[in-house]
């Protein structure tokens, strides 16, 4: 038994810490377990920012692998798809109009695309024109496209489909 006041100050500490560290873990036992059927992971765990760099995606893994690995991992939220063309305005602003097919389509976006900003498309093919077009970064299927057709008056227009981004005909 603790005889002065410092002493049993000190076993109490240890006592509401250890008291503390059984509940963390009783708590959180099911999501780090492996009888768990589904654990709680944070979203920002799961599925990572996309950033614009040069490096190619990864290859998915073939369908009999995937389906091994579902038998004995346990389940996991599945990040969304990666949308089929992104448009980032990543050196500066651009004037960006997009439709759908072409350049009589469905309008799916109309404005400035302000520095920092970028907007994602899921449907192929779409109609693109753009304005100072050196400021975007543009990905087709999580691919970079690597150049773009350069216009006179500073204006760009596009066509992206599955197969790539192609220069428009004006009109």
């Amino acid at each position: 038994m603790p005889e002065t006041p410092l002493d049993r100050i000190l076993a109490l500490g240890t006592l509401v810490t250890a008291a503390a560290l059984v509940v963390m873990v009783a708590t959180n036992w099911e999501a780090f377990s492996g009888s768990a059927t589904t654990a709680a992971v944070p979203a920002a765990v799961v599925a990572p920012t996309e950033t614009f760099d040069d490096s190619e995606p990864l290859v998915p893994a073939p369908r009999e692998t995937l389906a091994r690995r579902e038998e004995t991992a346990p389940a996991r939220p599945v990040p969304a798809a990666k949308p089929a063309l992104v448009i980032a305005a990543t050196r500066g602003a651009s004037w960006l109009e997009v439709r759908a097919g072409d350049s009589g389509g469905e309008e799916l976006y109309y404005g400035i695309l302000e520095e920092g900003a970028r907007t994602e498309l899921e449907r192929l093919p779409v109609w693109i024109r753009l304005g100072a077009a050196e400021s975007v970064d543009i990905r087709l299927s999580g691919s970079r496209v690597k150049s773009l057709p350069v216009s006179q008056n500073g204006v760009v227009q596009l066509v992206a489909s599955a197969e790539g981004v192609t220069a428009a005909p004006e009109g």
